[in-house]
């Protein structure tokens, strides 16, 4: 199956100008708040994909690109209806643990074929009217289609009423059951609620006129 990723890395070493020498870097705090970062990502990720004109659509857990059939989209995620298959037969019904089989049944990697003939065996995949609805799709976004930019219409202060909602939608639901919360776990919260209508930079601004304390 296609899954386009990358693999990113932080050198584990950082320069102390007042001591003058090299120490380790400290990263306890940033794997903490690895959801803001994630989720931070996402929001930019959706919304420059809207500005080139594809628009995106918002799920239970993240969101996929528009127009795209669910049916589809499990074409390709042999993995996914794999993993489930192995998990029903040993009768493993905790989330967590199901989970984590995506690691303890991972095989080793396929090197035997080429890109381009990779990308031959996804092509015959497809049907003819899914391979015109890809097209039609892709020549949307390369066109540039008219997509709203985050905040609806674009107009003055349209964003920050969009973020304001979105952070007030995380307030209501991270206190629902709890008396604290990170800030930064509460605007991933928000980011994703918000995600094509928000921006990371909107979000902050609002954050100052929240009632937290």
């Amino acid at each position: 199956d296609p899954h386009l990723h990358a693999h990113c890395f932080v050198i584990n070493a950082t320069f102390d100008p007042v001591e003058g020498r090299w120490k380790a870097g400290q990263f306890r705090r940033i794997n903490q708040d690895c959801p803001y970062y994630q989720a931070a990502f996402h929001v930019r990720l959706a919304n420059r994909l809207r500005a080139l004109g594809y628009e995106v659509d918002r799920t239970q857990k993240g969101w996929d690109l528009a127009g795209v059939p669910r049916e589809l989209t499990q074409k390709y995620s042999n993995r996914t209806t794999e993993i489930e298959r192995f998990a029903d037969a040993k009768g493993i019904i905790d989330p967590v643990a199901r989970g984590a089989l995506g690691a303890r049944t991972r095989r080793a990697k396929q090197t035997a074929l080429t890109m381009p003939e990779l990308q031959r065996a996804w092509g015959a995949r497809l049907e003819l009217g899914e391979r015109a609805l890809l097209k039609a799709i892709d020549d949307r976004g390369r066109g540039g289609g008219v997509v709203s930019p985050p905040g609806g219409d674009g107009g003055p202060g349209g964003g920050r009423v969009m973020a304001r909602q979105a952070l007030e939608w995380a307030v209501r639901h991270c206190f629902e059951r709890r008396s604290a919360y990170p800030l930064k776990r509460l605007v991933a919260d928000a980011a994703m609620h918000g995600l094509g209508r928000v921006t990371v930079e909107d979000l902050w601004a609002e954050v100052p006129k929240l009632d937290l304390v």
